[in-house]
């Protein structure tokens, strides 16, 4: 559906401008000029184009407040290891996202552990951008370094998903812009590299 937007601020707030005399149009919101035409765009189409330029990472991990989290006894958020199941994984990441340990600066934006059943069963990131399709990663297993105890694997697993999701994101921004996108969604000789 084509809805009237103000192509600069995406406000619906536009009206004729009374000083016009060639039919241009103004925003309330932020007095940007245009001709009516321009402002006939779709909301979606807006939102995806107002995302491809922006340069900050859609997610950020706030590393210290994962530690205080993670030491916290039964608390939501809960450490995972390299045998956790996909429903253990997609709780951790909820967790991370509700406790703020996980911060995404767009609304709905979300991370998910989805399990892809087959002969070669395993658990893939979900990466909901808030805005258009969902995307899938990386396969979810990263190798335990000897010694490391369940929080620090735990706190690397998320900056790893982080960095993972952002990679996702600015591949379907690069490909939005004609570009081929520049990340490798994981292979098995991937996850061989990663034990």
């Amino acid at each position: 559906m084509l809805v009237p937007k103000c192509p600069e601020c995406l406000s619906p707030d536009i009206d004729p401008d009374a000083n016009s005399t060639c039919g241009w149009w103004r925003c309330a919101n932020c007095g940007a000029l245009f001709d009516y035409e321009s402002a006939l765009i779709e909301l979606r189409e807006a939102v995806d184009f107002r995302s491809a330029i922006e340069t900050e990472p859609l997610f950020h991990l706030n590393s210290r407040l994962a530690t205080i989290e993670l030491r916290v006894a039964g608390g939501p958020l809960q450490p995972v290891s390299p045998y956790s199941d996909p429903g253990e994984m997609h709780r951790a990441l909820d967790a991370a996202l509700a406790r703020g340990v996980i911060e995404s600066r767009r609304d709905g934006a979300a991370l998910h552990a989805y399990a892809i059943p087959g002969a070669d069963f395993h658990t893939v990131l979900g990466v909901d951008p808030g805005v258009g399709a969902e995307l899938i990663g990386p396969r979810l297993v990263m190798k335990q370094e000897p010694g490391e105890d369940p929080i620090s694997y735990t706190v690397r697993w998320l900056d790893w998903i982080v960095e993972s999701a952002n990679a996702l994101v600015g591949g379907q921004l690069q490909a939005a812009k004609g570009r081929r996108p520049e990340i490798d969604l994981g292979t098995a000789e991937d996850e061989e590299q990663r034990r």
